[in-house]
């Protein structure tokens, strides 16, 4: 079994893991309609992964709902970095969408039930914010200066960082487990890995963006770091949610992997921090 899961996991690291980049770097047109669509995809996967693992312990609104409420957030996300405006006039499509869904709440409230009412808002809102606006800082990284290599180095920081801990803990990492009760297979040795992983892809990015990056080896390593500190979060995060309600893996989508959820996890919770660190330490490079 072990075996079977180790090929699964290099056929994505090397194979899926690649065509997501090329996409990035080869088809930068349109501000990369080609990665929203992705984006896009990966997020309304995730919306009905989500949904499944929260309504076994929480009611929810429909979910085709949600994600309705979801596409409006993405496609304002790729629309304002395609027009050049300022990314900050998201948050008024966000609050107008949160209103949005509050609304529901009057809907349903016409059948005379509030015994679920503050359990719905709450378990819609987090739908809101996971997957979908932890997607739109996804999105926004495309607006940076310099957006392709940016988003390429996220990417590898992310894998880099998951595929390190993995092989690290695998490998190292018997003696040292148990710490985290939500997953009880992590290990310090695999969480130093992690970080590892994470600047050994920012040290490559240095190397081979060399003409975007120069002289910001520094700065990027920074970035890694956290980068791969909210990665690993992001991971327990997603790791408490399913203990919560009792299943193993959020969906069954890839290889080696279980569902898009449990591949983007980490991605959807180290995105905003990434965005913030490029934003103040390489802002104008």
């Amino acid at each position: 079994m072990k075996i079977k899961k180790l090929i699964e996991r290099l056929i994505i690291f090397f194979v899926g893991a690649p065509l997501v980049l090329a996409s990035i770097y080869f088809l930068p047109h349109y501000n990369f309609l080609v990665y929203h669509i992705e984006l896009f995809i990966a997020a309304l996967i995730a919306n009905y992964e989500i949904y499944n693992i929260l309504s076994q312990r929480s009611p929810a609104y429909p979910k085709k709902i949600l994600a309705c409420f979801g596409t409006i957030l993405v496609l304002s996300s790729y629309l304002i970095g395609l027009h050049a405006v300022p990314f900050q006039y998201i948050f008024i499509v966000f609050g107008c969408v949160t209103v949005g869904m509050m609304f529901m709440e009057v809907i349903f409230s016409f059948s005379g039930n509030f015994t679920n009412s503050i359990a719905r808002l709450t378990t819609g809102v987090f739908m809101l914010i996971y997957p979908w606006g932890l997607t739109v800082f996804l999105s926004a990284i495309a607006s940076l200066p310099n957006a392709g290599a940016l988003i390429i180095m996220f990417f590898l920081m992310t894998f880099g960082c998951d595929s390190f801990a993995w092989l690290f803990g695998m490998l190292l990492g018997k003696n040292n487990r148990g710490f985290i009760k939500a997953s009880p297979k992590k290990s310090i040795v695999g969480f130093i890995g992690g970080f590892i992983g994470s600047i050994t892809a920012a040290v490559a990015s240095f190397y081979f963006f060399n003409k975007q990056f120069n002289g910001k080896l520094r700065e990027l390593i920074i970035i890694a770091l956290f980068t791969a500190l909210f990665a690993i979060i992001g991971d327990i995060i997603e790791s408490i949610l399913k203990r919560s309600a009792d299943v193993k893996d959020s969906g069954k989508v890839i290889l080696g992997r279980g569902g898009i959820l449990d591949s983007i996890d980490s991605l959807l919770i180290a995105a905003p921090v990434f965005y913030a660190l490029c934003m103040f330490l390489l802002g104008g490079f």
